[in-house]
């Protein structure tokens, strides 16, 4: 099973003192029978730009999981500077 989905957020990235546009993606919730999870695909430009993959128990637990990584992955960004 699969649900389909893909959101995207355009962001701006300072790097080396130069600012960037870039790309917060997450969706395609998708059954993993191998595990027996629900995985969530997510990605997001300069720091993760390859798709990345959350699991959960259910699709609405692997959505917010990745929110929840996500917002924490790019407040660390922040202070990290």
């Amino acid at each position: 099973m699969e649900y389909p989905f893909w959101l995207e957020r355009r962001l701006k990235f300072e790097i080396n003192g130069q600012i960037e546009e870039g790309t917060l993606a997450v969706g395609k919730i998708t059954w993993i029978s191998e595990r027996k999870k629900w995985a969530c695909e997510w990605s997001i430009s300069f720091i993760h730009p390859e798709i990345g993959k959350l699991f959960g128990n259910d699709p609405m637990e692997a959505l917010t999981l990745s929110l929840d990584f996500l917002s924490d992955l790019i407040r660390g960004s922040e202070k990290d500077g």
